[in-house]
């Protein structure tokens, strides 16, 4: 799964105050030190070289180094076996870079030489990136001297770029970063209802609320309805929350009833407390459609709303990859791209039915929501799954989730102008993950309410559909 499950609700909250919850090593973000102790350093290099989804491998390399710190002959044991981990040309180039950056973490000035071996004579641009990540790690003058010789004579841009980033990161001071802090937000999110029709009583729908995982913990929800005309409240209760496969929370929310011409505004208040993810460390080389998760592949798909398969989509991407062949290189490009992109759109979209949204807004800029559709487009277009996923704003804002090989999901802001990749993961709360069983309305990601199979936003009366009662908010309802 992409995200824990609901099950772990309850645990997770009556953990969260006092400690981690004690997960199994398939799923943990971060060890105890208690788990710590009980973990051997060959089962920890074994979750090192065989990365769970998400960043199983940087958990794994920092509890190795917790050892390593505790104990000089432990130390010793996990040198000798990353060395012989990077230096065997028989292991696949992932395992060999995770090796890179464990001896880098480690400060061991005896791997510099070796680093610096892999950077001058290795023949695949990802392990010699990766080499120049870790020399710029380790902080030494020997370190830094070989990155600035490497720089004279490399000829690839990709390795080119991850020399000068290396040589960046050497000279910035070791600082405690976001990631070691714990967050707290006030998420709202609100709903205007009116009926438009006779008297209805037991006035249902649903709403997507922020799901309880790794990436947030939500410590307490409230709702609130109050009559449009008059402030007086309006009695609302919770009914059910069902857990979907996308990991939303969808919760149905019933008013006791409306009046004919009644408009009532229902709040949800929600309090997260986020704990960042840490940053990927690259590179982040494309992966093959068998190599990504089971739950990460049905976002390689070109659907009616995010066309993958568009002809201008394709050639974009087919630009990117003619430059790199690294995720995190192909996203940031993507970014930046759209930041540069005029808000809003210089051409009104009714205009251009001939275009798709992503073909559009590559022509003539657009809105945030659409440059999310454009970024997702784009990622799956170069083989990088892509989620659409929303966070709390004037209304539902969109960015993008997008996978990269050997960290996870990755969330990115794309709305032009102020586009960026962040420096770590989980930039803002998300309210709802965009299903993909959504996509088949391609303008589904305007009003992202309505989930699976759904074509429309249903409310209920009684149980029983009541297209008298609708959202306050549409458009034609200016």
């Amino acid at each position: 799964m992409r995200r824990w499950s609901l099950c772990c609700v309850t645990m997770l909250i009556a953990a969260a105050a006092l400690a981690q919850a004690p997960t199994t090593p398939g799923t943990l973000k971060v060890y105890t030190p208690e788990e710590i102790g009980q973990i051997s350093v060959d089962d920890f290099f074994a979750f090192l070289r065989q990365p769970e989804p998400g960043y199983q491998n940087t958990a794994a390399r920092r509890a190795l180094r917790a050892k390593a710190d505790a104990d000089a002959a432990t130390r010793q044991y996990i040198l000798e076996y990353a060395t012989d981990l990077a230096t065997d040309g028989r292991v696949a180039m992932a395992e060999r870079s995770q090796a890179f950056y464990l001896l880098a973490e480690l400060r061991d000035p005896e791997a510099v030489p070796m680093l610096a071996d892999v950077l001058f004579d290795e023949r695949h641009p990802t392990l010699r990136s990766a080499a120049a990540w870790a020399l710029g790690q380790m902080k030494t003058a020997e370190a830094e001297d070989a990155l600035r010789e490497a720089l004279e004579y490399e000829e690839d841009d990709q390795v080119l770029r991850w020399i000068r980033r290396a040589l960046d990161a050497g000279a910035a001071p070791q600082e405690l970063t976001e990631q070691h802090k714990v967050r707290f937000w006030l998420v709202k999110d609100w709903l205007r209802l009116r009926n438009s029709g006779p008297r209805a009583t037991n006035v249902e729908f649903r709403r997507y609320f922020p799901v309880i995982d790794d990436e947030q913990i939500v410590l307490g929800r409230w709702l609130e309805a109050r009559d449009g005309r008059t402030q007086a409240g309006v009695p609302v209760s919770l009914v059910k929350v069902d857990f979907e496969k996308d990991e939303n929370l969808i919760h149905t929310i019933r008013l006791a009833s409306m009046e004919p011409e009644q408009e009532v505004t229902v709040t949800i208040t929600a309090v997260v407390a986020r704990h960042p993810k840490p940053a990927p460390v690259p590179p982040c080389p494309l992966a093959g459609v068998n190599d990504y998760p089971d739950w990460a592949t049905p976002y390689l798909a070109s659907t009616a709303m995010v066309p993958a398969g568009d002809p201008a989509v394709r050639e974009h991407a087919g630009r990117l990859l003619a430059r790199t062949q690294d995720a995190y290189e192909i996203v940031s490009e993507i970014v930046r791209v759209l930041k540069a992109l005029p808000f809003p759109p210089t051409e009104k979209w009714g205009s251009h039915p001939e275009l798709s949204v992503p073909a559009f807004v590559l022509q003539y800029g657009g809105l945030g929501s659409q440059a999310a559709v454009t970024c997702a487009a784009l990622c799956r277009a170069c083989g990088i799954p892509a989620q659409l996923t929303y966070y709390p704003g004037a209304g539902p804002a969109g960015m993008v989730d997008v996978y990269l090989p050997g960290y996870g999901y990755y969330r990115v802001q794309t709305a032009p102008g102020v586009a960026f990749v962040p420096e770590q993961g989980f930039l803002l709360p998300r309210i709802l993950n965009m299903p993909l069983e959504a996509e088949t309305n391609p303008d589904g990601y305007m009003m992202p309410y309505h989930s699976g199979g759904d074509k429309a936003w249903v409310v209920l009366s009684d149980g029983r559909p009541n297209p008298s009662i609708r959202s306050r908010n549409l458009v034609q309802d200016g």
